[in-house]
């Protein structure tokens, strides 16, 4: 597989498309690590659907635990 060229974002858009395509290598690498679900989940959300302090929190509990179900289950009580 041929490496894409690498370009250093001027503007606010470039930056949030080269931080897509960082969130998508890294969904693509730990897929192939077999990683849970969760952690697949929370990384494969993080740009479109969540916010980074969210993230942040739930990465953290994901590795305190290992699950973001108490996680979750905390936000929706």
């Amino acid at each position: 597989m041929a490496e894409a060229e690498i370009i250093v974002p001027e503007t606010g858009r470039d930056k949030h498309s080269v931080r897509i395509a960082v969130v998508q290598e890294l969904y693509a690498a730990l897929e192939r690590l077999n990683a849970p679900d969760d952690l697949l989940g929370i990384v494969g959300n993080w740009v479109d659907a969540m916010d980074d302090e969210t993230a942040l929190q739930d990465l953290r509990a994901f590795n305190r635990d290992g699950t973001l179900i108490e996680e979750l289950a905390g936000r929706f009580e």
